[in-house]
């Protein structure tokens, strides 16, 4: 066997390790993004745990006002939540697909890619949170203005209103058309 076969076996063994080693879960690019993302959820923990006990010693009022930045850090944190879920194996679907085998090329990709799966969540929680707004505000209308047991249909305002109704044909059109849809759909 001649010395140039045996160097390109040799070389071939060792690129082909090279490249099934940058392919194992516990990569150090891999490893690198865990711990930023770890530091970010302890992070924010410790931080909104140590804001919410000086905004209840101060005072309790301040935590109804506490209540709509905490929906906005729900949008924040939900995409963290999401990859623990996942486990280890999270940044291995979110591993960049960097042509080079450098440390921070691999490194910016997959902070590329975290950044774009943040993204994405974040719009979808947003919209969540638009539809809860909104839908709160509607349950505020309606405490508001009040809910009469008077729309309920066969109770007793409903038969109060039929048994006085006057039988011309202005309040008898006005009670089939306007008071008796309402009584249905309301």
């Amino acid at each position: 066997m001649s010395k140039n076969t045996s160097n390109i076996d040799l070389d071939y063994a060792l690129t082909s390790a090279l490249v099934e080693s940058e392919k194992e879960i516990s990569a150090i690019d891999d490893l690198i993004i865990i711990f930023i993302v770890l530091l970010f959820i302890f992070g924010l923990y410790f931080g909104m745990y140590g804001l919410v006990q000086t905004l209840t010693a101060v005072n309790n009022f301040c935590f109804i006002f506490f209540l709509l930045p905490l929906f906005f850090f729900f949008i924040y944190i939900a995409p963290m939540c999401l990859l623990f879920d996942f486990g280890v194996y999270c940044f291995v679907y979110l591993r960049g697909t960097g042509p080079t085998a450098m440390l921070a090329a691999e490194l910016m990709y997959d902070l590329i890619n975290l950044f774009a799966y943040y993204i994405r969540v974040c719009i979808q929680l947003a919209r969540i949170l638009l539809m809860l707004i909104a839908g709160g505000s509607l349950q505020e209308f309606i405490f508001y203005f009040g809910a009469y047991y008077r729309f309920l249909i066969f109770g007793e305002s409903f038969l109060e209103d039929l048994y006085n109704l006057e039988f011309n044909s202005k309040a008898v059109t006005y009670f089939f058309f306007v008071k008796l849809p309402l009584y249905i759909f309301y």
